[in-house]
């Protein structure tokens, strides 16, 4: 060995030491001399790589020539700065070494750096690296199984770069991939096919390489039957992966074949002498086939009858443990998310999403139906809760129907003998609760309550305690306070007897469930609020060891809800105490990790909602940690050279980009990202009080509108760039500022960075909050906020996302098979593309509200597409984006749309019994809209709006749930605009029609449109009172109800409370005293309390 290699070889060495010092200066005479000198630092990684007599140094010097030659985040390839003699040489040696190397790690290395070089040459240009194609092709026919194996291995990396150069002689990769899934020497080199063989079925996606693939599933199967048969159960898992993703990314692939592999596949998961990892990797490829291939799946004959008993069989799998270790055992342990019967549990509950309860409920009702039957067997009645806890949402339009009969399944479950049993039944409450509510709840409650309340009193089973508190957590999530009002002393009795135990799981479920019905019960809980407060301010003071953080973060949440539930009057001395305290916690020294962190967070903004601005003073105490977190920068950091396995901190992710290895400390960021929500939270609430911060904020959360590292941190960044504006803007309100330079200079700072973080933006829901983001700064800036230059950028931005949505819909939906995707994966995304359209639509609007005199002398293009979208072939979200921005233009600049009313009513008259919810919606609302504003224009066409919006309104189930609701509601809305704003086309109809709007109010889902109809009510009341009472007054109960039904709630603004406090007095002026308390007597008893209470 030569000297220059000798040392060479020490800096090596030091690369890998545990020494901090070694290694930092190592990294430092590397790093210079790939800079200085890259053809000897090439030539001699490869040398080392070759021949050095340390084994161990070997691999890690092909690793560090791999990384030089890929790059890194900041330094490019060192392939450009070498010479074209090293270059030439290099890719010689590679091949050679590869052929005569029998080191297997060193040969892997090897074959890493060849494909990697070797893809970088080829998509640059096929024709940079001749040899290695034909050496491949050698070195895969020859008679060594290691020079068969990295043929294949260098092959499967390729395929990407090898579609034109074997476009026409398919054939050759295909006889090559064929022979060596068959290979007769070895099985690494089948496993090597078999990942060459997905590479190239995702690359080859057209025919009739395609079908010449598909060929080839019957041999890649029998790879995992070869590793199976010779109990190699790891490669086996690695080739059941290999499946799983052809399964997700390519399911179509697997149709010509399906059942066969589904039934080898079924095999594997029924032997249960295999590794619980196989088996489950098994099941992970049928459920993924579901989710992505549901309605083929149902096509294939026993296919989910065979799946969903697999699973239930599963499911039984539990662990044989005894009572006092299964009361002992904590339920966030990681380890219980891989036992079978979790898994299983999890795949029912996405095969039921994937199938929607097609094909599901009548084969998977007969086995519940005998396992909870099964008094022998504690564990089938355990499994048949369980199923029907995890069917409910899948299942949902089949069971709902049927809910009584499944209620009675689960009631008699609450008294079994065996306690994991009673915890299942609670468990399938508390699942149908959040599945089924708030129907369940309203149904049910009389049922369950009480069967809750016993099993909180099941002292010998502390888990069953705990999971009881679990469930009414999730009962309480959708009911509401007057029904649960009864039920308060008693289930509130039995928590405070939770939470004075001394089981520290019981009393920290039981903390949550007491915020959770002060949540639900709202002002009945003032009554308990001495009893409850006291004792959590105990527990603020006192749990303070390691053991009982979480319990003291659950004090904290608790508190706070409760303040919010009961309001600042009687919260607000209590409050300052709380205050106190968790300013002293908040400067204590925490743990990184200490679960406190999160809680004190949401608790100082639960706090602050609850105070209002009584709150502004302490702003000051939370403000500074909350900017130290928002800022936190050791959540990321970049190691240029290779982190050690065994030097990887706990709680950091590790992720390889180039030559560089990113580590992200996923609970700093975490924490970084609930910071900035709380910062988002106290913007939002705190309005004027919040302006000493806003500058400081600006500038800290504006760079963080493209943090890459977490979503959370990028949406409640570029939620607050609104509410920093709005901030502003009502602190010089408040202090009578008219100079807005402020504003505008804190415009001119936010709004370009939100334009180019929507730009860059690829996660699909953080583009929704970014382009919310958008109008939501224009509506504060308000008129002409943007120059004809900014309106074009903007509305440039606008087509792009359009575009974007369109592009991105076409390829979900479609596959190399020309198939329709019908997942519920894809449905999902879908749903996102539509909250894009959305929020594209409200931007559209906002421009045409605040620019009216210039936007359409700018929209031109836009409008163009606009034409287009409406049109019948496009999908329901261009059509009702597109009509979104035909009734912005009918409201805020009518005479301008006049131009596009005979292309867009014809369609809306048509739209609004379409069977999207959405397009009905914007059409009805868009028809009101003419009517209100399209003047004569409109007049034609009045009569048909009215028997269009009539047929809306009468359709059976119109109004049935928040879906169907919307769209009559507004169809209910603009028939009042049509009685309002085009009286005299339907004169002789009118006392009809007034009688039957009447009887369709009050609007209680769209709660924007509420507030306009039920203004518009008590404007009609006041303009043709006689008309509206009807004749003597029939009426008058029924408009009395609609008031008592709105009143105090978010269906009426400020102003039509004053307009029913006026009616009402005059009711009692005018009208016989008989005949309105005959009215108020025939309402509900709880409308009678509230319009008592009204005056």
């Amino acid at each position: 060995m030569s000297a220059e290699q000798h040392n060479f070889e020490i800096v090596l060495t030091n690369l890998m030491s545990i020494d901090n010092a070694l290694r930092g200066s190592a990294e430092q005479t590397y790093v210079n001399a790939r800079q200085n000198e890259p053809d000897k630092v090439v030539q001699a990684l490869l040398l080392v790589g070759r021949s050095s007599a340390n084994i161990d140094l070997r691999p890690f010097a092909l690793i560090l020539l791999r990384r030089a030659l890929a790059g890194s985040i900041n330094d490019k390839s060192i392939w450009d700065k070498i010479s074209e003699q090293t270059q030439a040489a290099l890719k010689q040696q590679l091949l050679i070494a590869i052929e005569s190397e029998e080191n297997p790690s060193v040969r892997a290395q090897l074959c890493e750096v060849t494909m990697d070089l070797a893809g970088d040459l080829l998509q640059a240009d096929t024709r940079s690296w001749p040899e290695i194609l034909e050496w491949l092709l050698r070195m895969a026919s020859s008679s060594m199984w290691y020079h068969r194996q990295s043929a294949l291995f260098i092959l499967a990396h390729l395929s990407p770069n090898l579609t034109q150069v074997f476009g026409d002689q398919f054939h050759i990769i295909k006889n090559l991939l064929a022979a060596g899934l068959t290979d007769p020497q070895d099985i690494k080199v089948r496993l090597a096919a078999l990942d060459a063989s997905t590479n190239y079925i995702h690359t080859f996606t057209k025919q009739p390489a395609r079908s010449e693939l598909q060929t080839l599933l019957p041999a890649m199967l029998e790879v995992v039957a070869n590793c199976l048969n010779v109990n190699d159960e790891e490669n086996a898992q690695n080739a059941l992966k290999l499946f799983i993703e052809l399964a997700e990314l390519d399911p179509g692939f697997i149709k010509p074949n399906a059942p066969m592999v589904i039934d080898a596949m079924i095999k594997i998961g029924q032997v249960k002498t295999l590794q619980d990892s196989t088996r489950q990797l098994a099941i992970e490829f049928l459920v993924t086939f579901v989710e992505n291939k549901p309605t083929f799946s149902r096509s294939i004959p026993g296919f989910i009858p065979n799946l969903l008993n697999i699973l239930l069989h599963m499911m039984l799998e539990m662990e044989d443990i005894t009572l006092e270790s299964w009361n002992a055992q904590d339920e966030n342990d990681d380890a219980l998310d891989i036992l079978n019967s979790v898994v299983a549990q999890e795949n029912l509950d996405r095969v039921c999403l994937s199938l929607n309860g097609e094909s599901i409920v009548p084969d998977i009702f007969s086995p519940i139906t005998q396992l909870i039957q099964n008094t022998q067997d504690w564990k089938c009645r355990h499994v048949a809760l369980m199923a029907l806890s995890m069917i409910g949402e899948g299942c949902y339009s089949f069971i709902a129907p049927a809910l009584d009969n499944v209620i009675n399944m689960v009631l008699p479950m609450f008294e079994d003998e065996h306690p994991r049993v009673r915890w299942a039944a609670a468990n399938a409450a508390g699942q149908m609760s959040t599945d089924f509510g708030p129907k369940f709840q309203r149904k049910y409650h009389a049922q369950i309550i009480p069967r809750f309340i016993k099993l909180m009193t099941d002292t010998a089973n502390p888990k069953v305690q705990a999971h009881t508190a679990a469930a009414i957590i999730n009962f309480c999530e959708k009911f509401d306070a007057e029904t649960i009002a009864p039920y308060l002393d008693s289930l509130l009795s039995c928590l405070l007897v939770l939470i004075q135990g001394g089981n520290k799981m019981v009393q920290e479920q039981a903390l949550t469930a007491v915020a959770s019905i002060a949540g639900c019960s709202e002002k009945h809980f003032i009554k308990y609020y001495d009893t409850f407060v006291p004792i959590l301010k105990t527990i603020l003071n006192t749990a303070t060891t390691k053991d009982l953080r979480t319990m003291r973060g659950k004090a904290m949440e608790c508190i706070s809800l409760i303040g919010i539930a009961v309001g600042k009057e009687k919260f607000m001395a209590d409050a300052i105490t709380v205050m106190e305290t968790l300013v002293n916690i908040q400067n204590s020294p925490l743990d990184a990790d200490d679960p406190q962190r999160e809680f004190i967070l949401q608790a100082w903004t639960r706090i602050s909602n609850c105070l209002g601005e009584d709150f502004i003073p302490y702003l000051k105490y939370v403000m500074p940690p909350l900017l130290k977190s928002a800022a936190i920068n050791a959540g990321v950091r970049i190691h240029e050279i290779d982190v050690p396995e065994d030097e990887e901190e706990p709680g950091w992710e590790y992720i390889d980009v180039g030559e560089a290895k990113i580590a992200i400390h996923t609970s700093a960021l975490d924490e970084k990202a609930q910071a900035c929500n709380s910062i988002y939270c106290y913007a939002s609430e705190m309005k004027a009080g919040f302006f000493p911060f806003v500058e400081e904020c600006s500038k800290l959360l504006v760079p963080l509108m493209q943090f890459n590292y977490h979503d959370g941190v990028r949406l409640a960044s570029l939620s607050s760039m609104s509410c920093l504006l709005e901030c502003t803007k009502k602190h010089l309100e408040k202090n009578n500022i008219e100079d807005r330079s402020l504003l505008n200079n804190l415009f001119a700072f936010i709004y370009p960075a939100v334009i180019e973080a929507v730009k860059t933006e690829t996660d699909s829901e953080v583009l929704v909050v970014g382009v919310e983001a958008i109008h939501e700064c224009i509506s504060v800036m308000g008129d002409n906020c943007l120059n004809p230059d900014g309106l074009r950028e903007l509305l440039s931005l606008v087509r792009l996302l359009i575009e974007g949505t369109q592009t991105r819909r076409t390829k979900m939906l479609k596959n190399p098979d020309g198939d329709v995707d019908d997942s519920y994966l894809t449905k999902e995304e879908l749903l996102k593309e539509d909250d894009i359209n959305s929020e594209v639509a409200e931007v559209i609007g906002t421009l045409i509200k605040y620019h009216k005199t210039t936007f359409m002398s700018v929209a031109t293009d836009l409008m163009n597409m606009i034409v287009s979208m409406i049109q019948p072939h496009n999908c329901p979200s261009d059509r009702q984006l597109a009509i979104c921005v035909f009734d912005d233009l009918v409201d805020y600049i009518p005479e301008q749309s006049y131009s596009f009313f005979n292309n867009f009513v014809i369609l809306m008259l048509q739209y609004a019994t379409d069977s999207h919810p959405g397009v009905r919606q914007a059409a009805c609302y868009g028809l009101g809209a003419c009517a209100k504003n399209g003047g004569t224009l409109f007049k034609p066409m009045v009569l048909q709006t009215l028997d269009v919006l009539l047929k809306v309104i009468t359709a059976h189930g119109s109004r049935d749930d928040e879906k169907t609701a919307p769209p009559t509601e507004n169809a209910i809305s603009s028939i009042g605009k049509i009685i309002q704003y085009q009286s005299d086309v339907v004169s002789d109809k009118l006392p009809m029609l007034v009688d039957a709007w009447v009887s369709w109010l009050p609007i209680e889902v769209d709660v924007i449109e509420a507030k306009v109809v039920h203004q518009q009510l008590c404007e009609f009341i006041k303009n043709m009172n006689a008309l509206v009472f009807g004749p003597n007054g029939k009426n008058l109960p029924l408009i009395l109800n609609i008031f008592g039904r709105i009143v105090d709630t978010e269906l009426v603004n400020g102003e039509t409370t004053i307009l029913i406090k006026e009616i009402l007095t005059q009711m009692s002026k005018q009208l016989p005293p008989e005949m309105v308390s005959q009215a108020i007597l025939s309402i509900p008893p709880e409308s009678q309390h509230k319009l008592r209470n009204l005056k």
